[in-house]
C-alpha cells in the first residue's frame, strides 16, 4: 500500500487536495472557490451651491454616477435649484484596477440639451482599505475648471458571498491505472 499526498494550486484560486492510495484508489478533495467579489454602495445625499444653468427657472439637477463601464442616473431634483436633495442608493460591481468613481452633475432641460454643471472625481484607494467612507462633501469642478458647489456622498464596500466554481459533492475521476474505484469529495 503506497500513500501519496499532493496539493495542486491552479489559476482562479482553485485548490485541489489529492490522496492516492494504491494503484486504483484515488481520493480528491476539491476546494475550488471564486475569489470574493465586492460591491460598492454609493449613497448620493445632496448638493450645495451648484451653479444655476437656467435663466428663467430653477435648476433641475440630476447626477450620472460612473464606475468602470457601469453608469447609474439619479432622479431629477425638480425645481430644487442649487441645493438639491436626492438621498438615493446605487450599487456597483467592483472591477479590479478601477480606482475612482465619477459623478457628472447635470441640469435637466425640457426643450434643449441637458447642461453639464460639473464633475466630481472620487478616489477609491483609501476607501477600499477602510471599507467605508462616511458622508463626505466633494467639490464640483465645472467644465471651465473652476469649483462651484459640492456633492455629498457616502461609500461602503460590500463583500459578496464566496461561490464555488463547481456544482455537486461527488466528482469521480480516473485513477492512474484508468479504473474508476476512486472517490472525490467537495468541501
Amino acid at each position: 500500500l503506497s500513500l501519496s499526498l499532493s496539493l495542486t494550486v491552479a489559476t482562479l484560486a482553485t485548490h485541489t487536495l489529492t490522496l492516492l492510495v494504491g494503484p486504483d484508489l484515488l481520493f480528491t478533495l476539491d476546494l475550488s472557490i471564486q475569489s470574493p467579489a465586492m460591491s460598492l454602495e454609493v449613497v448620493l445625499e445632496n448638493a450645495h451651491g451648484l451653479k444655476s444653468a437656467d435663466c428663467f427657472s430653477k435648476t433641475d439637477p440630476y447626477v450620472l454616477l460612473s464606475y468602470s463601464t457601469q453608469t447609474h442616473r439619479s432622479k431629477t431634483a425638480k425645481n430644487q435649484g442649487s441645493d438639491p436633495i436626492w438621498n438615493q442608493k446605487f450599487l456597483f460591481t467592483v472591477d479590479e484596477g478601477v480606482s475612482e468613481l465619477i459623478l457628472k452633475v447635470m441640469d435637466e432641460d425640457l426643450f434643449t440639451a441637458d447642461d453639464h454643471l460639473g464633475t466630481v472625481r472620487i478616489p477609491l484607494k483609501g476607501v477600499l482599505s477602510t471599507g467605508k467612507l462616511p458622508p463626505t462633501a466633494f467639490n464640483v469642478v465645472r467644465p471651465d475648471g473652476c469649483y462651484q458647489g459640492e456633492v455629498k456622498v457616502a461609500l461602503t464596500y460590500i463583500p459578496k458571498r464566496l461561490q464555488s466554481y463547481n456544482e455537486g459533492l461527488y466528482k469521480p475521476q480516473k485513477g492512474p491505472s484508468g479504473s474508476v474505484h476512486e472517490s472525490s469529495w467537495r468541501a
